[in-house]
Parts: C-alpha cells; sequence; structure tokens
C-alpha cells in the first residue's frame, strides 16, 4: 500500500467535514458510527467545536 501524501489541514472544523461528511454521497454521513471520549456531548459536530474552543484557548 502506498500513502497518499498531501499537504495538513488548518482547522478542526476542515477535518471534521473530511471525516464525518463524503461530498459525493448521497446520505450526509461518511461513516457508520462515531464515538467521542472525555467530551461533554457524544455528537461529532457539537464535539468538533468543542476541540475548536479548546485549542483556541
Amino acid at each position: 500500500m502506498v500513502p497518499n501524501v498531501t499537504r495538513g489541514g488548518a482547522s478542526f472544523k476542515g477535518a471534521a467535514a473530511y471525516y464525518l461528511h463524503d461530498k459525493e454521497a448521497e446520505a450526509n454521513v461518511r461513516v457508520a458510527w462515531t464515538e467521542t471520549v472525555n467530551l461533554i456531548t457524544t455528537d461529532p459536530d457539537k464535539a468538533m467545536r468543542v476541540m475548536a474552543a479548546t485549542a483556541m484557548a
């Protein structure tokens, strides 16, 4: 297997959008399930906001 090396991202929002939402699918989700650890929410979109706020603090 040869990995595809790309430039690094700059935001939690972009990373979350990439990991959670598939651009080409008709459904709004990319993965079957998600799990959060040590966060106050289990909603992946809210978890992204919590992580971004923590990083900015």
